[in-house]
């Protein structure tokens, strides 16, 4: 093209439509370019997020083995210090299970802070296990109850098993255990219950399959039995896995015998408040 053969006149504008020409096109490259960086920054985001996510479903799964293997055996030597204190002792013998008993319960507060700290989450869940009764609330001697309440123990662990039932039995409930799952949910199917007490980390079936299975039998014909579960997984996000499974209560361990005691006595009267 040749411009002098426009005149003079038409110049500037043919100037103009080239300018404009230009800046469309340069417009058109730099939208392009801004496009192609946006999406990289976006997939960069993206696998940082899924990065991040990763770590924070690990540190999760971390969290919830850590508590449950520490609380197991803290439950363990709380609860049975509590029964041992329970019966006739010399004062020497006193002495050694209260300090045993205080020891581990200072544990239990250090792993609650603990977890807690490094959970980013309440220690709410963790603390529905305490109690501020004395150790004599129960008179060293089971309660004779208004009437007979049936508890169904589920726990694969021997010692926790072992354990609820004399705390049971000591706040006199009669009590039958079960190491699983699907034992609980054939215990269930089978006789009748006022409360089932239902750990959560089980093999084969776990507490929160079994829950599901025995809500959908309910839903079949069969009487609601409430189910609270009794468990070292203790983080406000367990708490509210059990609730969404169709449990009614947690309680976390260790358990001591004042709190479980008060537990069974406002289920069984159909008081409910974990909701």
């Amino acid at each position: 093209m040749n411009p002098s053969a426009y005149g003079p006149a038409l110049l500037p504008a043919l100037v103009l439509l080239l300018v404009t020409v230009l800046s469309i096109a340069v417009l058109a490259l730099l939208r392009a370019r801004v496009e192609r960086v946006a999406s990289e920054a976006d997939a960069a985001i993206g696998a940082a997020n899924d990065r991040a996510d990763e770590a924070d479903k690990a540190k999760t799964r971390f969290l919830a083995r850590m508590s449950h293997e520490l609380r197991t055996p803290i439950n363990a030597v709380v609860g049975m210090s509590e029964l041992l204190l329970e019966i006739p002792l010399s004062d020497e013998a006193r002495d050694y299970a209260v300090t045993v008993r205080n020891s581990a319960t200072a544990l239990h507060a250090v792993v609650d802070d603990l977890f807690a700290e490094f959970g980013n989450e309440s220690s709410r869940a963790a603390k529905l296990g305490a109690t501020d009764l004395p150790e004599t609330a129960f008179g060293g001697a089971a309660l004779v109850r208004e009437r007979d309440v049936r508890v169904l123990v589920a726990d694969d662990h021997p010692v926790n098993r072992r354990l609820a039932l004399q705390q049971l039995k000591r706040l006199g409930y009669g009590a039958h255990a079960v190491d699983g799952g699907r034992e609980a949910i054939n215990a269930v199917a089978a006789g009748e219950y006022d409360l089932v007490l239902m750990d959560c980390q089980m093999p084969d079936v776990d507490g929160f399959e079994a829950t599901r299975v025995i809500r959908s039998l309910e839903r079949a014909g069969r009487r609601r039995v409430p189910i609270v579960a009794m468990t070292a997984n203790a983080l406000d996000r367990d708490r509210e896995a059990c609730l969404a499974a169709g449990m009614d209560d947690f309680i976390a361990k260790p358990v001591q015998l004042a709190a479980l005691g008060a537990l069974v006595e406002r289920i069984t009267r159909g008081v409910h408040v974990a909701g």
